[in-house]
């Protein structure tokens, strides 16, 4: 009577195990050869970085790292919702409602943590993906420049690697001083678009001339984006905190 694998259902061969039983061992040495790839593609990146980073932006722009650009902007996002709780504890909810603060609330203003919490996550989420978009549509849809959007995600979290270690160290300095926390964040976000300026340059061979306007609009849309989100999880602050005084 024929047997057969009770893995696959195939029929086994007298003395022989099934053939599918080294594809399992491969697939098993496969998934831990590209989990060590993507561990040294994440050092080397913060490594060269510093040290080289047009080339190394370079390097970690190609369409086979849009995997490991997106979980970098997707921790960066995480960062930012902690980043911007840690300012308004430290702050009052920053300087927008800190004079009212002061006036209204006294010592028993609280900061809930999901209003900054969200409000820093969501735009962060909204500024990396508008400007990977934006860089997309003008680059490779009104320009042609052949540049595929998994490219972007790619040298668009290649780039932000800076800002996830800077917006860290942020954190840690926010709980001496606030405003020495934003000054590195501002820091960090100037890098940032230097860093994605040379990457956009390099990656997209655009033509001097039309980088500008392929670079300028997506950068000043996420920014006017960021601070209205910002803002609102700010202002949402300031009213849980007036409802709750009455």
């Amino acid at each position: 009577m024929a047997k057969f694998c009770t893995r696959c259902g195939k029929k086994l061969e007298d003395g022989k195990p099934c053939s599918c039983v080294n594809d399992v061992v491969e697939n098993s040495n496969n998934t831990n050869i590209d989990i060590n790839k993507g561990f040294n593609d994440f050092i080397g990146l913060i490594a060269g970085i510093f040290v080289k980073p047009a080339d190394t932006i370079k390097k970690y722009s190609k369409k086979d790292k849009w995997l490991m650009g997106v979980i970098i902007l997707a921790v960066n996002c995480l960062i930012g919702g902690l980043l911007l709780y840690c300012l308004c504890l430290r702050t009052g909810a920053t300087s927008l409602v800190s004079s009212i603060k002061s006036t209204v609330f006294g010592s028993s203003y609280r900061v809930p943590f999901i209003q900054p919490f969200f409000g820093g996550l969501f735009g962060v989420a909204f500024y990396f993906g508008i400007i990977a978009m934006g860089i997309f549509l003008f680059a490779n849809v009104i320009y042609k420049a052949k540049y595929s959007i998994k490219e972007t995600f790619a040298l668009t979290g290649a780039c932000s690697i800076i800002l996830s270690m800077v917006s860290i160290l942020a954190i840690l300095i926010s709980f001496a001083s606030a405003y020495v926390a934003m000054a590195f964040v501002l820091i960090g976000v100037l890098f940032y678009l230097l860093y994605l300026y040379q990457g956009v340059s390099d990656v997209t061979n655009l033509d001097k001339n039309k980088l500008i306007y392929a670079y300028t609009p997506a950068v000043v849309v996420a920014t006017v984006i960021l601070y209205i989100i910002v803002n609102f999880a700010l202002a949402s602050i300031y009213a849980t905190n007036v409802i709750s005084s009455f």
